[in-house]
């Protein structure tokens, strides 16, 4: 598919123990009390994972061979999933990055982060509008200073948060939109200026405020996931003038190829990926430009901020 080496920024690694807490939270149990994950696939249309991480990201490796990428960050999508994506970079060490959730809200930031270090994992995700917090909270600034202690990237989901997945297990989704502006990272990303964040999406929404923050602060990076997804908040924005917009403020170097690849038997997310090509191309991205925004500028990424 791809003329360059190509690391992808955004797959996210939906283990079997994922899908049992999808199922217990919506009431689909065993009789031993567990969540059960075959009702879950049958709600969900799915093909559902091996209980063994390994297989899952075997499965992932086969779809980035079809594909021709050389490496993905794979997220775990809820809380706790530290050790399921730890196995799976341990199985693959040279082809998945590992990043982990962490809900901060009544818990030990640094114990949370060591967990994450503890499974050879390179970063972390907060979703503030999921679990209720503000980014900027002072009562974060343990995270932050363990996570630069241990040289972490930090993924901050920031935007709208729709989460299809949720809805069709038939959960609600009670997220606070108010406490996910980019914004709200300017004092951590000015306060700690060795941890690179990472505001997936073009900001989801929110473009003008993560170009606020991204001009006002250098370690602040984005996603070209869902980059053709806003034009229904902000009809004047087209997948092409949010690219170059973010071009201009930002520059080509802070900008990380994403495909927001999730689920089987979708896999990789090859359609998504012609479209964010064609808009490269629309943007006038020549070899530099695409060997940056593809895997060059994430592959420098992690090797400022990650031990070898």
């Amino acid at each position: 598919m791809f003329a360059h080496v190509v690391r992808d920024a955004h797959t996210h690694f939906l283990s079997y123990s994922f899908f049992q807490k999808l199922a217990l939270e919506a009431g689909l149990v065993e009789p031993d009390g567990s969540g059960s994950v075959a009702q879950a696939g049958e709600r969900l249309g799915w093909e559902m994972p091996d209980p063994d991480p390994a297989w899952l990201a075997g499965r992932w490796v086969s779809e980035m061979d079809k594909n021709r990428v050389a490496q993905s960050i794979i997220f775990g999508s809820l809380p706790d999933e530290e050790y399921p994506v730890g196995a799976a970079c341990r199985a693959y060490r040279d082809r998945l990055i590992g990043f982990a959730m962490v809900n901060p809200v009544g818990s030990d930031k640094v114990e949370a982060v060591q967990r994450v270090v503890d499974q050879g994992l390179k970063g972390i995700l907060l979703f503030p509008a999921m679990h209720g917090y503000r980014a900027s909270d002072r009562a974060l600034y343990p995270l932050y200073e363990a996570a630069d202690e241990h040289r972490l990237c930090i993924f901050v989901h920031c935007g709208a948060l729709k989460v299809a997945f949720r809805t069709r297990m038939g959960l609600r989704s009670p997220f606070a939109g108010e406490m996910a502006n980019p914004l709200e990272l300017q004092k951590p990303a000015a306060s700690f200026p060795n941890i690179r964040f990472i505001v997936p999406h073009l900001g989801s929404g929110l473009l003008r405020e993560l170009l606020m923050l991204a001009d006002m602060c250098a370690n602040v990076y984005t996603d070209t996931s869902g980059i053709g997804g806003w034009a229904r908040y902000l009809p004047e924005l087209t997948p092409l003038t949010a690219l170059k917009r973010a071009v201009e403020v930002m520059g080509v170097d802070r900008i990380l190829f994403g495909s927001d690849s999730s689920f089987f038997p979708r896999g990789f997310r090859a359609d998504v990926v012609q479209q964010q090509m064609e808009v490269f191309a629309r943007a006038g991205f020549g070899h530099d430009e695409l060997e940056k925004v593809l895997g060059g500028n994430l592959q420098r990424v992690l090797g400022q901020m990650v031990p070898a």
